[in-house]
């Protein structure tokens, strides 16, 4: 992180910077092995009753 954050001060193009000298992890698409489960995580996240389990909702798997 260092190393990519000293690259971006002296970057004169931060945006091809950063395109150049990505670092993480890819992002976690629908062509991810894991999908279905990030999926229903993602449902699961939308409904209103997400963490509260006294709330009642229609939301169904």
């Amino acid at each position: 992180m260092h190393e990519f954050l000293e690259g971006l001060v002296d970057a004169d193009d931060i945006p091809t910077y950063v395109k150049g000298h990505q670092f993480g992890q890819p992002a976690i698409t629908n062509t991810h092995k894991d999908w279905d489960y990030y999926a229903k995580i993602i449902r699961a996240a939308e409904d209103p009753s997400f963490g509260c389990p006294d709330y009642e909702s229609d939301y169904s798997d």
